[in-house]
């Protein structure tokens, strides 16, 4: 096969892909509304009746409580964390993008971290 013809059928058969994802998706969308309309009437069955639970011969519908954290002011937040050395309360990670600025501008990434760079192919369709 020619190089031409694996671009050609790379791309035919991400197309296709992307045709059985959006079919998928399509599908999938209709059963998470029905599974939304269901957990949202059980939801307010057992808040109106004050219940955590019910109990079924098939399965169990309970409440339980999700938590979310994000900052509303950053800049409040790490104040905070240094005027009281409050250091547990932050997750502390690398910012790909500056390290890799950090890298071009020293030609090296700070210490204590690692960094991988690996060679991928991508394919484009042609203008």
């Amino acid at each position: 096969m020619q190089i031409d013809e694996l671009v050609g059928k790379y791309l035919e058969i991400r197309d296709k892909k992307s045709e059985i994802k959006a079919q998928y998706d399509e599908k999938v969308k209709k059963i998470d509304a029905a599974m939304t309309k269901i957990e949202n009437f059980l939801l307010k069955n057992l808040q109106e009746t004050g219940a955590k639970n019910i109990r079924t011969e098939v399965g169990t519908a309970y409440i339980s409580v999700r938590n979310s954290c994000t900052a509303a002011d950053k800049q409040a937040f790490l104040d905070y964390i240094k005027d009281r050395q409050e250091w547990g309360l932050l997750e502390i990670r690398p910012l790909k993008t500056a390290v890799e600025q950090h890298k071009e501008e020293h030609g090296d990434i700070p210490p204590g971290l690692n960094w991988r760079s690996e060679q991928v192919l991508n394919i484009r369709r042609s203008a």
